[in-house]
Parts: C-alpha cells; structure tokens; sequence
C-alpha cells in the first residue's frame, strides 16, 4: 500500500518553514510519506493575497493538481481553515475523492458551513486537534467538526491554540498515529 502524500498548512503566525522546524516534515519523511508544506498567499516568502472562499478552494485544487498531491492527508492548523474547509466542503460528497485524510487543529471558518454540509463528506476520516487552553476557537471548531461522521476528537491537555507548539511529541505520535 503506498503512503498518502500529505499536505501540511499553516496557521496566521507561522509559515511552511514551522513544520521543517519542528521536525514534522522529517518525521512525515521518515514513515514513507511525501510531504509537502505550503506557505499560503500572504505569507511567508509570498506576496499577499486578498482571495475571496471560492479562489482559496480553487488555490488548494491547483496546488495539489499541479504538484501531482492525489488524495493527500490534509493538516489545516487555525487561519488555514479558511482555505482547507471551502477546499473539502464546497462539494461535500466529494471530499473522500480530493483527500485521503483530515487533521483541522482549530481551524477558522468552522461556523460558516451548515451540519448536514459536513455531513455529506461521508468516510472522510478526520482527527479533530485542540489544545484543552483555547478558549477561542478550540470548543467552536469541535463542536462544529464534530458533524463530520467519521470524526475522533484528540485533546492536547495543558495546551493553547497552537497546540501542536506546545506539545511537539504529542503532535507527533498524534499524526503517526493517524497516518
């Protein structure tokens, strides 16, 4: 069985570089797995972008189209959200064709889709991250993420927003063990 590829997002702090520092990237290429983080329009060594939802969606297809990412295991961490869940939910019922896995860590724009949207997304399997000490968008995004069906909920206790910051070896026998 070949391993998915895996395309790590970033949150509004941090940048493609984040997953190299934490050896996220080495750990991804260590277990067989193609492993590509992207630094998203506006951020890092990009120019800034105002895209609207739809443009977002379309920026993640023609990103994995072009890099030949099929079915990639999908890591969206907070701001990134708003590009990750347009990307899966604008046609829900073909989410399990564009990836093979979802890892939101409390992802923005969780409100804006309707229960049943997420529900439409089938047997997409999808770890929802949140560190027990984010109180802004750690409780919203599970409660909303939680509709989708094939869904397992994984708290980092002691931990804030950024929780895969917080607990590096936490983070990553969480996505071992997801992959």
């Amino acid at each position: 069985v070949l391993s998915p590829p895996v395309l790590l997002l970033h949150g509004m702090a941090f940048k493609a570089e984040t997953w190299r520092d934490l050896g996220t990237l080495t750990l991804l290429g260590a277990m067989g797995h193609r492993a590509v983080a992207v630094d998203l329009p506006g951020f890092g060594k990009t120019n800034a972008a105002d895209l609207t939802r739809a443009e977002r969606a379309t920026f993640l297809r023609e990103f994995t189209r072009i890099l030949s990412l099929v079915k990639p295991v999908l890591v969206s961490p907070s701001m990134s959200g708003g590009y990750a869940l347009p990307y899966l939910l604008t046609n829900p019922c073909e989410s399990t064709g564009l990836c093979s896995g979802y890892i939101p860590i409390a992802p923005v724009d969780t409100g804006s889709f309707q229960p049943e949207v997420y529900q439409q997304a089938g047997a997409l399997p999808v770890a929802i991250v949140y560190g027990s000490k984010d109180d802004t968008l750690g409780e919203v995004s599970l409660k909303n993420l939680s509709n989708f069906p094939n869904n397992e909920p994984i708290c980092f206790e002691d931990a804030g927003h950024a929780c895969y910051m917080n607990e590096p070896a936490e983070w990553h026998k969480t996505i071992y063990n997801f992959l």
